[in-house]
């Protein structure tokens, strides 16, 4: 560059050192992108202009501070010349109102930011989306420096009404809120969503020391704290409190006068809420402390729709709830048992388990039993067959039942008759209901005989709610677990010695129906049982790629915009058949299709996918379908869904025998979604504003670092195709439309065929998939959440009961996010159709831990997976060591972490 300013001096040409591009960014603005400090020191002392604004109004100041881990460009840039400081618009806006100091602080540049507030920045100028420097330091983790003396507006609000105390809080800045309270930050303040800083202290046990600390500013400075202050959905602390499960906070707040009686915008107060949560210690708490303080308590206070918190408690099965709310007052005589719609909303509809069943079957005779106990006919009002009807739905135990009558009709009979003869087990036929759940589910004698001394025991204990059992149950319950012969003489004299005495002969007469029921069953299902390929492999989980589809939009040059598309835009494709092209001839313009060949298509791709899940993975499932064993999740997009039906075909085929219509070897099973704007898990479309600034960032700094080089590139694509083409995404789009074209034999047009013919494009698509997850936040918000997912399934430790194998159907986008969450981020990803990522729980160190194995399947054609490496545990990878791994991409509050 010397030599270049030399040769025009001679020739005495003068260079034109400030000029723009169509973009306006100067030499100075290249420079300072690559920075190429030699080449900034040459321009400024040839007197390039160091306030000059591109298109963006971006100064060379604020493209220092957008800088990552460069903190000496802007001492070097301002240093260059002492001339050039008093000249420099230190606090310049750029079209968003964003200053160099918002840029420094965003990207954590300490140093910079440091030396700009020290060269005079304003430290209250907000960004166009009303973030002050003190907004946003609330967001990272610097300390607030008092040096300059310089009055800083502590209580300033951004364009969402949050104060840095608020920021402070949603970023779980700890020492920064303590600072802030001591500062004099507004104890009471509310943002757009009416949430003061109690609202936020309440929702986790881990701000607790900070409302101590707010609670004690308040007494020592006589300011008033609004205890019942209420958000725009209604919630006062204490309703936040207690849907946290924050004991200590509900406590605080109680003693401190907080209204147990305030409702929320649902109508529910507090005890409603209490009535809604499997914890005990939350009712005692709550009583113990409104005793104390004699304070009146609305026990029979109805919601909106009408349901008291006795009502919940039944509902919800809670035993010990029950038994405080009635010692407390609650109305038993105009009782009215919960209908069909609302019964056991806290429990998991797609918990298929046999110990919930069991769970929920001792929660319903406790709960009757409690009722009897007070004079309530538990029969006369239906009562135990509305409880059991709903809280033991048995169809599907019922189906393998049926199937052992088939096969041993006069076992069957004699069971049945059994069962018949324990109605002393409770006061009518629900004994049979809930015995009947225990029978044939394809457990072994041992286990039947466990789960049904288990439900005993439970129920003695006092039901699922009640934490502390009393000695007699906790023997019971240890006898059932160490129960491995039915009928053994020895546990069945344990088992009386621990039943309570006015039960004891019920207790011998479930052991004894156990041990007939598991003596029969341990033949049953033994003979039936296929053996496992592998049994260190414990759990299965497949996310895998949608097969071939239509493009999801095209350009509004494209000569083929009105092609008609089988099944639309977007949509799964199948098999083509000559039917179709010959379709195909006759309806778009009699053109002559280049190809007839039979392909393996969208439908065919992910039957075929199923079809090798079957034969390497089948085993784990015993090759059948079953709600217990199988979950199935998929994108909203219905090409995913369709996908997922597909590749359920292949993976659990079905012969003539269970056909449910003659020759149709298929069978419905459940695949479930999430709506598109609520999904949070595979395909993140949740609206998360860190999420959207993290994107525009990424496109900002891609921008920026391309710089003019491809701006001729996209003007060109802009031109030939009709189409505005700023981005990589942008070109993206493009080139998968182009690319599904160029399957089907459609024609591109010559001078766009050439560019889509060239590197350069494929390239751009394949970087546009690295704009998602461009840093930690978006990688830890995009693919963190599936990853955290399969993590806490496999760290369960439910031997299966939750399920042995997981499939999702997903886009390719969604399986580069995992891949980037999971470490690879230096790689640049263009995902086959079909491509899935395979997770196998593996049980190591003689079953005492747990190792995920990860792999790859690039296609449906491949038929060996690839091994992924996983930087850090390259050998192995235990599932702890997992979580320490990718601590920074598993996100713990997806919602707060967004700043929703």
């Amino acid at each position: 560059m010397e030599l270049f300013f030399k040769i025009n001096e001679d020739l005495q040409q003068t260079v034109q050192i400030n000029a723009q591009n169509k973009r306006g960014l100067t030499p100075l603005h290249g420079a300072l992108c690559q920075g190429r400090i030699e080449k900034i020191k040459l321009l400024l002392k040839r007197g390039a202009n160091p306030n000059l604004a591109n298109n963006d109004e971006l100064t060379p100041l604020h493209i220092i501070c957008s800088r990552k881990n460069d903190d000496d460009l802007a001492r070097i840039f301002l240093k260059l010349n002492d001339n050039i400081l008093p000249t420099v618009k230190i606090d310049a806006r750029d079209k968003k109102g964003d200053t160099p100091l918002h840029y420094a602080l965003c990207r954590g540049l300490k140093k910079v930011s440091e030396w700009l507030l020290r060269n005079g920045a304003s430290p209250n100028l907000a960004t166009g989306g009303g973030l002050t420097p003190l907004h946003i330091i609330c967001k990272m983790k610097h300390k607030i420096n008092d040096e300059k003396h310089r009055a800083v507006q502590i209580d300033s609000r951004d364009k969402l009404g949050r104060t840095p105390l608020h920021l402070a809080l949603e970023y779980s800045k700890q020492e920064v809120c303590e600072l802030l309270l001591k500062r004099g930050a507004d104890l009471n303040l509310a943002d757009a969503d009416g949430s003061t800083p109690l609202h936020f202290f309440c929702t986790s046990s881990s701000y607790n020391n900070l409302m101590k600390i707010l609670f004690e500013i308040s007494d020592e400075k006589h300011q008033l704290v609004h205890l019942d202050a209420k958000n725009k959905k209604g919630d006062t602390p204490l309703h936040l409190a207690l849907s946290s499960d924050n004991k200590k906070a509900v406590e605080l707040l109680l003693r401190k006068g907080a209204n147990p009686n305030l409702a929320d915008a649902d109508g529910s107060t507090s005890l409603h809420l209490i009535c809604e949560r499997n914890e005990d210690d939350l009712v005692e708490i709550f009583f113990k402390t409104i005793d104390a303080k004699h304070r009146p308590v609305h026990v029979d206070a109805r919601n909106k729709l009408g349901r008291t918190p006795l009502q919940l408690a039944v509902s919800n099965l809670l035993p010990h709830v029950v038994d405080v709310l009635l010692q407390h007052g609650a109305d038993l005589s105009n009782f009215s048992f919960p209908n069909e719609s609302y019964f056991g909303e806290r429990f998991d509809p797609q918990n298929d388990s046999l110990d919930l069943k069991f769970e929920l079957a001792s929660g319903v005779l406790a709960i009757a039993e409690r009722f009897e106990i007070r004079g309530f006919d538990v029969r006369r009002r239906r009562a135990a067959t509305a409880l059991t009807v709903q809280a033991l739905p048995y169809t599907r135990a019922r189906l393998m039942w049926n199937q052992f009558q088939e096969d041993f009709p006069e076992a069957a009979q004699e069971l049945e008759d059994r069962i018949e003869n324990m109605a002393l087990f409770v006061q009518d036929n629900n004994a049979k209901r809930g015995l009947d759940l225990g029978l044939n589910r394809g457990f072994s004698g041992s286990q039947a005989a466990k789960h049904l001394m288990g439900l005993a025991a439970a129920n003695y204990a006092g039901g699922p709610g009640r934490r502390r059992r009393s000695e007699q149950a906790s023997r019971a319950a240890s006898v059932a677990a160490q129960v491995v012969v039915p009928g053994n003489e020895q546990v069945r004299s344990m088992w009386s010695q621990g039943c309570h005495p006015s039960k004891r002969k019920t207790c011998i007469g479930v052991v004894v129906l156990a041990a007939v029921i598991g003596s029969v069953l341990l033949a049953y299902t033994t003979l039936a049982a296929k053996p496992a390929r592998d049994p260190a492999l414990r759990k299965l989980f497949v996310v895998f790629r949608h097969g071939d589809r239509t493009p999801t939009e095209t350009y509004p040059n494209d000569p083929h915009i009105n092609y008609p598309w089988p099944g639309g835009w977007g949509a799964l494709t199948k098999v083509i058949t000559t039917s179709f092209f010959v379709r195909t001839y006759l309806l778009y313009k009699l053109r002559v299709l280049q190809t007839l060949a039979v392909a393996q298509l969208g439908m065919r791709q992910l039957y075929k996918l199923g079809g090798w899940l079957r034969e390497e993975f089948g085993w784990i499932v015993d090759h059948k379908y079953s709600p217990a064993s199988t979950m199935v999740q998929s994108s909203y997009a219905d090409r995913c869904i369709m996908s997922t039906q597909a590749l359920l075909a292949g993976l659990f085929p079905v012969d003539d025998e269970d056909a449910f219509v003659p020759g149709l070897h298929w069978q419905p099973i459940p695949v479930h979604y999430t709506p598109r704007a609520l999904d949070k898990l595979i395909n993140v479309k949740y609206p998360c504003p860190r999420l959207e600034a993290a994107l525009q960032e990424a496109y900002r700094n891609e921008s920026l670092k391309s710089g003019a080089e491809l701006e001729s590139y996209y003007e060109q694509l802009s031109n030939i195709t009709g189409q505005t083409i700023k981005t990589v995404t942008d070109v993206e789009f493009l080139y998968n439309t182009l690319e599904i074209e160029d399957f089907y034999g459609l024609e591109i047009p010559p001078a766009l065929k050439k560019l889509y013919q060239e590197p350069l494009m494929r390239k751009l698509a394949a970087v546009s998939y690295t704009m998602f997850t461009s840093n930690t936040v978006a990688q830890r918000l995009r693919g963190g959440p599936m990853l955290k997912h399969i993590l806490d399934i496999a760290n369960s430790a439910d031997d299966g009961k939750s399920g042995r194998m997981f499939l999702y159907g997903s886009h390719d986008i969604n399986i580069v996010n995992m891949l980037r969450a999971m470490g690879f981020t230096d790689e640049l990803f263009k995902l086959e159709l079909g491509v899935s990522l395979i997770f196998e729980l593996r049980a190591v160190d003689g079953g005492q831990s747990q190792e995920l194995r990860i792999s790859m399947l690039n296609n449906t054609d491949a038929t060996v997976p690839h091994r992924l490496r996983i930087r850090g545990c390259e050998d192995r990878c235990l599932v702890e060591d997992l979580y320490r791994i990718w601590n920074d991409t598993l996100p713990e509050d997806w919602d707060k972490e967004c700043q929703l």
